[in-house]
């Protein structure tokens, strides 16, 4: 539109207009727009405007959802625009096609019914001719078609259009209609009088649109590349399938690869190991099964497929079901049976009171999600500091122990909770009261205060003494008994009607409440038993019954005479017939991660210019390492930290000192004749009894049959040559 067209509609616009809110759009002067127009307000306006000079004005408002918006729910600046066709659809509304003429600001609204009506002052735009207008012109029209062609929903005749557009106030507002510009943005413009400040708005709003647009192509542009090389990689495939058929290898290369794979995504294994895995499939996918290599990279897949990377059993920490255990399977040997099942009573605590601990921890954590409710709200329960001490018990108090009676037995709560366990134990007589001199302290508060007084050392004696009283299933009542609250003192017991203590002047540093590894050394960093004993005492089946104790695979290596450090680690795989060391053939063939894994005669490992086995086994049977241990032929990662290691040797002073200082050494004496005869009629003559094919009551030794085989064709400690005699 020329200058000379602006200043003759200049006379042609009234002072005053009706005035038509737009919901969703907004008016520019020079451009064509379609409206659609329902309410029936807006049907009058329109058609008493086309029966008139056909002129309106059109403003914006902020809020699309006003059917019928008032004057102060507009927007003060609109354009004036030309109504040139108006087309009824059904019902009564039209569709009306209006061109916007100049920009107008509200000065006094007239009268709101039946429709808005106001006093207008045109707005000119300021066109200011010049090189630095038509720098910004030229620059916007090369951001606009940039902008053009990264827009998909934008055609390719919009670029076209801009080049022909000489008026640089349309070319403003075409650019301005059709950038994806946000309504309070585009008024903006509308508001501006200078062309140059346009231009600097429609330039800034461009060049952020050129960023996002390039940023969803090239987003787009990686999407369709992953599509076209996964659908590339599916025709090859097809087509490789068909060659295969073609030679006969198909089920060798094709099906034989899909099924390593599935193998592979089922195993669970790392993502180290994972990674290795598939690209050496992806190197057999690419051989033909007649090649060298191709069988020593199968039956490495086969080895990672196969082992239980997340396979494991679940343990059976049954003190009780252990201690019949080991008493069904050996006679006597107190002393290491004791030991034994300390051992397993210390990793049922550690596990149990760490389950303890963290729901507890769960339970604070709701407890002060809801702490605006509740804070204050019950005088009569236990204060508790953030250290997780007892700093005061009432009447009310929860644990209701008493100086008379046992713990878990005086109050109506705690009888509700054990309801389900009465159906399950049988009634316990009721215990005659203490002497307030006298109090018993549960055995897991003991171990708590070893436990949390850093620098304390308890020697194997008084260990022994204080998990004696967890061994004894008499000596708790129930399991609130057994596991007492993790916050209250173990030694201090207070009457019901005792007042609060008073908080500390200086109170303890809070602790954590979770244990920032709940999966850590706790859990992981087991002792390493190791039997020592003459030959044929049971040290080997002793292996065997912590197994079956604790419901684990059980597997065994002997290390009797080894001298290669290989047969630990393995060997890398450039060596012909390469294979995993004894451990992880261990674990494969246990089938689970977890076994309970025996190693042999470890006082005989030797050691030579192949390298020393002894040293292999430290990082084997050390917790801080074990997690990681790596195989030279795997070469990835495998976590030993589950496995349950127990080592047998003969002599105490032959083990390397390095492996003595990592185990438990528990010694077991040779067998007394008395103890030698009992074994005999117990174990021994049942058993060669069915080994020979014989039935009960066919053939007895009499205990004097038995001392004669003992005193004369047998010289040992054990009773290994006694079994073979009888």
């Amino acid at each position: 539109m020329s200058n000379s067209q602006t200043e003759s509609d200049l006379t042609t616009i009234p002072k005053s207009l009706p005035i038509l809110p737009l919901r969703n759009t907004l008016a520019y002067p020079t451009m064509v727009l379609p409206l659609a127009v329902g309410i029936p307000r807006s049907i009058q306006l329109v058609e008493e405007a086309v029966r008139g000079d056909r002129l309106i004005g059109l403003v914006g408002m902020e809020d699309p959802s006003i059917e019928e918006p008032t004057a102060d729910q507009v927007w003060s600046v609109g354009t004036v625009a030309r109504i040139h066709r108006v087309v009824r659809a059904q019902g009564e509304a039209m569709q009306v096609i209006v061109q916007g003429l100049e920009r107008f600001k509200v000065l006094r609204w007239l009268e709101p019914n039946p429709y808005l009506r106001s006093e207008i002052d045109v707005l000119p735009d300021k066109i200011e001719p010049g090189v630095e207008t038509d720098a910004l012109l030229r620059s916007l029209k090369e951001l606009a078609k940039e902008v053009v062609s990264l827009s998909p929903h934008l055609p390719d005749e919009v670029n076209r259009f801009l080049t022909q557009v000489e008026d640089p106030r349309h070319l403003v507002y075409l650019i301005t209609v059709n950038a994806r510009i946000a309504k309070r943005d585009g008024q903006r413009i509308l508001e501006t009088a200078s062309l140059k400040e346009k231009i600097r708005i429609l330039i800034r709003h461009l060049s952020r649109e050129k960023e996002i647009l390039t940023l969803e192509q090239k987003i787009q542009t990686e999407a369709h590349e992953e599509m076209d090389k996964a659908q590339r990689e599916f025709f090859l495939r097809q087509q490789l399938k068909a060659i295969r058929k073609e030679l006969g290898d198909e089920e060798e290369a094709g099906e034989v690869a899909e099924d390593y794979r599935a193998k592979i995504e089922a195993s669970g294994m790392p993502e180290e190991a994972r990674k290795e895995t598939l690209r050496e499939l992806k190197r057999l996918e690419g051989m033909p099964p007649q090649a060298a290599e191709y069988s020593l990279i199968k039956t490495y897949i086969d080895w990672m497929v196969d082992l239980p990377w997340v396979r494991s059993s679940h343990d059976q920490l049954d003190i009780e079901r252990a201690r019949r255990v080991l008493d069904e399977d050996h006679y006597d040997l107190s002393d290491v049976k004791s030991r034994i099942l300390e051992y397993l009573a210390v990793r049922k605590l550690i596990i149990e009171r760490t389950e303890r601990s963290n729901r507890a921890a769960g339970k604070q954590k709701a407890g002060r999600s809801g702490s605006g409710a509740a804070d204050g709200s019950g005088s009569g329960a236990a204060k508790k500091t953030a250290g997780g001490k007892t700093a005061g018990k009432t009447a009310g108090s929860a644990t209701g122990k008493t100086a008379g009676r046992k713990p878990g037995k005086t109050k109506a709560a705690t009888k509700t909770a054990s309801a389900n366990r009465a159906a399950r134990r049988p009634p316990e007589p009721e215990v005659e009261p203490e002497s307030s001199d006298e109090k018993r302290i549960p055995t897991e508060d003991v171990l708590g205060v070893f436990a949390e007084l850093p620098g304390d050392e308890v020697s194997d004696h008084e260990l022994s003494e204080e998990m004696s009283g967890l061994l004894d299933p008499d000596a708790f009542d129930d399991e609130e008994d057994f596991f007492d609250s993790p916050f209250d003192s173990p030694f201090e017991e207070e009457p019901a009607d005792a007042s609060p203590k008073s908080t500390p002047a200086d109170p303890e540093p809070s602790k954590p409440e979770t244990d920032p590894n709940p999966d850590g050394p706790e859990l992981r960093a087991g002792t390493i038993l190791c039997f020592v004993g003459p030959p044929g005492v049971g040290k080997t089946s002793l292996g065997k019954s912590i197994a079956r104790a604790l419901g684990r695979k059980f597997t065994r290596m002997s290390l009797g005479g080894m001298r290669d450090e290989a047969e630990i680690r393995g060997h890398r795989r450039t060596y012909v017939g390469a294979l995993p060391g004894r451990i992880i053939q261990g674990i494969k063939r246990a089938g689970t991660r977890n076994p309970v894994f025996m190693l042999d005669e470890v006082d005989k490992l030797g050691s030579d210019w192949r390298g020393d086995p002894a040293s292999a086994l430290l990082e084997v049977l050390d917790p801080a390492q074990n997690h990681s241990f790596r195989d030279h032929y795997l070469d990835v990662d495998f976590d030993l930290s589950d496995v349950i290691f127990v080592a047998t040797a003969n002599s105490l002073y032959a083990i390397p000192e390095p492996l003595r200082d990592r185990m438990e050494i528990i010694q077991i004496e040779g067998y007394t004749d008395h103890d030698k005869v009992t074994i005999a009629r117990r174990y021994l003559v049942p058993r060669q009894v069915r080994a020979n094919g014989l039935r009960p009551g066919e053939v007895d030794f009499s205990e004097e049959a038995l001392r004669k085989i003992i005193h004369d064709y047998t010289r040992e400690s054990g009773v290994r040559e006694l079994e073979r005699q009888i």
